[in-house]
This record gives structure tokens, C-alpha cells and sequence, in this order.
């Protein structure tokens, strides 16, 4: 696929045997089961990333920070990608949009992972230089908010000590910890 007004490729997942690729401003699938086969179709012409690690395959979707700064899931095609961030109150007032929140400047440092039904994205917010604001999204319940000052630069889902329950691990950008997440109350001690 040629680029459009510059656009480059950001990130690929790869499910059931299909790859689907992100580029700026274009969702696309690779088809095909050999080299001679393979055809490269657009599967959403009118929405791409900014951001190339806020691309993840939850259970049955992929989610992701769309370039009109929203948050998008995205089942395949065109006809089943759908905002998710629609509903989003910042501190409870629905006429607040998270479009001007989001630092532009800042989407190398954009960060997400999927993890017991939650798709979490952390990202630096306007007039800030670490990121400070996640953003989560419950696929449980359809549900969507953001938590301050959790400072997330990195997500790792660690399944070596019970390989049946995931345990999930963030990397702090202001203090250099792993911390562990969902064990007690108070996050902050748990490095």
C-alpha cells in the first residue's frame, strides 16, 4: 500500500491467520495463505493510529488510539470498528472531550495492554512531559474511565508463577519501579 499524505506503518496483529496492519490514516488486512496468493485489501479506509503501541488484540477485537485521538475497537472491518470512548467523563462531566487531553507531541510514549477483560492505555496528557493518565475500557461491561497519576510506562502480563491467572506488572515513569497491579489497596507499595 502506497503512502498517503506520508503515511507509515505503524503496528500488525496477527489473528487467525489473518494479518491486519495499522498505518496512519489506513486499517489494512494481508490475505492469503502463500506468496503467490497474497493480496493487501484496506478494511478501513477513513481511520488509522498515531500511536503504534496503543494497537492490542483483546479476546475477539483489537483496540486502539485512532488518529482523531479517540478510542477505537476494531473487529475486522469497517462495519465493526466502534468508538469506545464515547461515554468518556473527565471527573464526571460528560461536556469534557478527551481529544485536547491527549498530548499529540508524546505518541511514541503511548502504551497499552489487554488484561482481565480490561484494555488499558496510558499516554501522556497535554502540557506534561511522563505519562500520567490511562485510560481503560471494560469489555465486561462496556465501561470506560481514565485514573491519574499512575504513571505507567510499560505493561507486563507475567504468567510464569501461576501460568493459569496472568499477573499483570507496570513499569513507573517517575520513580523507575515494576509494580504489581491488584494486590491490596494501595498500589504504590507493591514493588
Amino acid at each position: 500500500i502506497s503512502p498517503r499524505r506520508g503515511s507509515r506503518l505503524q503496528w500488525g496483529i496477527l489473528d487467525n491467520e489473518t494479518l491486519y496492519f495499522w498505518k496512519n490514516d489506513i486499517i489494512a488486512v494481508l490475505e492469503g495463505r502463500s506468496p503467490s496468493e497474497f493480496a493487501v485489501r484496506i478494511a478501513h479506509p477513513a481511520r488509522g493510529t498515531p500511536a503504534r503501541r496503543s494497537v492490542i488484540k483483546g479476546e475477539s477485537t483489537a483496540f486502539f488510539l485512532g488518529d482523531d485521538y479517540e478510542f477505537y475497537s476494531f473487529g475486522g472491518n469497517q462495519a465493526s470498528t466502534q468508538l469506545i470512548s464515547y461515554k468518556m467523563a473527565v471527573s464526571g462531566d460528560f461536556s469534557k472531550d478527551l481529544v485536547p487531553i491527549i498530548n499529540r507531541d508524546r505518541m511514541d510514549e503511548v502504551v497499552a495492554c489487554y488484561h482481565d477483560h480490561l484494555y488499558r492505555c496510558s499516554f501522556v496528557e497535554t502540557g506534561e512531559t511522563q505519562n500520567k493518565l490511562e485510560y481503560f475500557f471494560d469489555t465486561t461491561n462496556k465501561t470506560d474511565g481514565l485514573t491519574r497519576n499512575n504513571n505507567v510506562s510499560c505493561y507486563i502480563i507475567y504468567d510464569k508463577v501461576t501460568p493459569d491467572r496472568k499477573q499483570l506488572l507496570t513499569g513507573r515513569t517517575d520513580a523507575g519501579y515494576l509494580m504489581y497491579q491488584h494486590r491490596g489497596l494501595n498500589w504504590d507499595n507493591q514493588a
